[in-house]
């Protein structure tokens, strides 16, 4: 059915083509299987957002820039509007739904992007050639293809190949993938975060923010799916993601949205300060009262508040925070959380919002520019997509964003687990090595659990 609805819409979109067109992309609704679980693409993304009750599924790509530097936004914000151009949507049923391009960017411009991180881009804008949406309980499929000298029924037969592929994700079993059932975590020496704590003690930088790698080889086998499952299960507002590269799988649950955007408003979150999760109700209520009170932790939870408030003052009309500070909890941890709302004096690139907010004290430091120093200098920058973001945008410049933390990059071998701590002049090295230890550890068992 949704194979004769395409070749119809493309015959009719032949018979008199929009001049300067280059790229079609096609929506129609996707009533045929039910998308309400995850699906492990070979090569393509899987997401799933409880917050917008949102799942995505790509396959294939028709259109995609690879950036890195100091221009890497600014650059990204010009392909697309050089993309929009020529870039024609048809929306036959009328579904009110837009297609999406996926960003995907490293914490550091500069990144590499070597060892474990080989074959991935530092920065990724990407249409995808299939990407089917479940909003809501409504389904969505949109098909895209460049038009250029392509005759219609290769265009076709592409997204035949695409959509027989998506079948296939529907009918096929859980994909089994190894690790180790769970060696020891290897135990890191906490030198670094004594030399972070005591440059901050002499005052050469507020705050510092280091990450750390788990490593752990692949022995006995490991389902992605019911890892995506449990990472639902356990942040069911939260954000699953998975990226598949035939050699490769990158798997995040963000706790943190760095930025939500439509037309003129804005939404974004400081997220610092961690405690553990209790072993009991009141246990639980002791952490979290301490969360609230500890001047350690409100210090380093107020740097993010003055860092977004700085950077979006100048921008916004208005600019409403929540009050009061609320405590967010996660399966092992809980945070600080403070919820922003605003309205833009006018509609800034997405990408320009982003440039703004990254890197924020949340997982740099404080101040900015001087905490990525002592980061570079002390090798420990080069961090890959963990405390870079990743997320959606419309052809129209709207778009989600969240901050890539909780997370794993998986590879034939070995699985890679990543995990870091916020530093302040009162920080215990020995403190911030075990709430390192605590978020690799629920990762970790997110992974292997039976």
């Amino acid at each position: 059915m949704i194979e004769q609805q395409l070749s119809m819409e493309l015959e009719l979109f032949f018979e008199e083509p929009a001049m300067g067109t280059e790229m079609l992309s096609i929506t129609l609704p996707y009533p045929q299987r039910p998308f309400t679980a995850p699906l492990i693409p070979d090569h393509g993304i899987y997401w799933h957002s409880g917050r917008e009750q949102q799942r995505l599924i790509t396959l294939g790509e028709v259109w995609s820039i690879t950036l890195n530097g100091d221009h890497r936004f600014q650059q990204a914000s010009q392909a697309l509007e050089q993309l929009q151009k020529r870039w024609i949507h048809l929306d036959p049923e009328a579904c009110d739904h837009l297609p999406r391009l996926f960003f995907q960017y490293a914490f550091s411009q500069h990144d590499p992007m070597q060892q474990e991180w080989q074959g991935f881009p530092n920065t990724l804008l990407q249409l995808p050639q299939l990407q089917l949406i479940n909003h809501r309980a409504h389904q969505f499929i949109t098909l895209s293809h460049p038009i250029d000298s392509t005759p219609r029924e290769q265009i076709l037969d592409h997204w035949h190949r695409e959509l027989d592929a998506l079948e296939r994700l529907f009918d096929s079993p859980v994909v089994q993938k190894s690790i180790s059932a769970h060696s020891p975590p290897r135990q890191h020496q906490p030198a670094p975060l004594k030399a972070a704590i005591d440059a901050i003690q002499q005052q050469e930088v507020e705050k510092i923010v280091l990450g750390q790698a788990e490593q752990q080889p692949l022995t006995t086998p490991i389902s992605l799916y019911p890892a995506l499952q449990r990472m639902e299960r356990h942040t069911p507002k939260g954000v699953q993601l998975l990226y598949s590269t035939p050699q490769k799988q990158w798997i995040a649950a963000p706790p943190e949205q760095l930025l939500r955007k439509n037309g003129t408003q804005i939404e974004t979150e400081a997220l610092a300060g961690t405690v553990p999760r209790g072993n009991n109700p009141e246990e639980e209520q002791t952490l979290g009262a301490r969360l609230l009170s500890d001047s350690k932790l409100q210090h380093e939870h107020q740097l993010v508040i003055d860092f977004i408030e700085q950077q979006l003052h100048p921008l916004c009309t208005q600019l409403e925070k929540e009050q009061p500070t609320r405590v967010h909890k996660l399966e092992h941890v809980q945070h600080l959380l403070t919820s922003f709302q605003g309205e833009l004096k006018h509609d800034h690139s997405l990408f320009g919002l982003i440039e703004a907010l990254h890197q924020s004290p949340a997982i740099c430091g404080t101040p900015k520019s001087t905490s990525f120093s002592w980061l570079q200098q002390h090798h420990n920058s080069n961090r890959g997509y963990y405390c870079g973001g990743a997320g959606w945008i419309t052809p129209e410049g709207d778009g989600t964003i969240d901050v890539l933390l909780r997370c794993a990059l998986i590879d034939p071998e070995q699985v890679t687990f990543y995990a870091g701590a916020g530093l302040v002049a009162d920080s215990d090295a020995e403190e911030e090595q075990a709430e390192i230890a605590l978020k690799i550890e629920s990762m970790v068992q997110t992974l292997i659990q039976p």
